[in-house]
């Protein structure tokens, strides 16, 4: 499996801030590539520790980054599929 430790580190500095705030508006989407169902995460319906972690499932790219399994869904980036 690989190791999403620079991804995440990448994003924390970029797009988030300590706390959980965002410096920016922002909408991401990822596909669960189980269902086929499109999920798009913001600023407004992401909260809290996993947030990262969510938005690395949408650069989730097989042999690059790993597919991410949040809330009973398996993830990857819906340009993937």
């Amino acid at each position: 499996m690989s190791d999403t430790t620079l991804l995440l580190n990448t994003f924390i500095y970029t797009i988030a801030q300590p706390g959980g705030q965002f410096k920016r508006n922002i909408a991401v989407s990822a596909v669960d590539i189980e269902s086929g169902e499109n999920v798009t995460y913001t600023e407004k319906n992401t909260l809290g520790e996993d947030t990262p972690v969510r938005f690395v499932a949408c650069s989730s790219v097989p042999f690059v980054f790993p597919n991410q399994h949040i809330d009973g869904r398996i993830l990857m980036d819906i340009g993937t599929v």
